[in-house]
């Protein structure tokens, strides 16, 4: 990364990719910490990019394989992106306590609108293991919110997902 061009374009989307960060950590500081480790290995050139992808999913791959390598402890994660509702908050707090795996599917598609295959490159995934782990993360929100006594019964529709790999809501 050399020339000033790709430097300017990764500046660009840092504020993109802290959220991004921020979805996988739960906490600011974590976030913080975590995306400038994934941008000074972007800088220095030591991080793995495919020159098929953008730089946006390079970096999020970056980024979630960075994450991966990290010890975390048995703590359960608190969602602290704020919600505009009730039914929101209860859903942020539904899709934090899922299992990783698919708790990152369903970042990688429904928050960061990654295709299939963005998200499954940026995961080291195939599609197919990543729509698999993104069917089990709809499942677990839906038996969860249907199980919600306090909420009243809304439909949650995940974007649905084709043959050929397009998302529709």
């Amino acid at each position: 990364m050399g020339s000033g061009r790709p430097t300017t374009a990764l500046q660009a989307l840092l504020p993109e990719l802290w959220t991004f960060a921020l979805r996988l950590t739960s906490t600011p500081e974590d976030a913080e910490k975590l995306l400038n480790n994934a941008y000074q290995a972007m800088l220095a050139g030591t991080c793995v990019c495919a020159p098929y992808m953008s730089l946006r999913v390079n970096m999020m791959s970056t980024i979630l394989r960075r994450w991966h390598q990290k010890p975390r402890g048995s703590k359960t994660r608190v969602a602290r992106i704020e919600a505009n509702s009730e039914k929101n908050r209860r859903l942020l707090q539904i899709v934090a306590k899922l299992p990783d795996e698919q708790r990152i599917a369903l970042i990688l598609i429904e928050a960061e609108h990654l295709s299939p295959c963005e998200a499954a490159w940026a995961w080291g995934l195939s599609t197919v293991e990543l729509q698999r782990r993104l069917a089990h993360a709809h499942a677990a929100v839906t038996r969860a919110l249907e199980n919600d006594d306090d909420m009243p019964p809304t439909p949650y529709r995940p974007a649905r997902i084709s043959a050929s790999g397009d998302m529709h809501a």
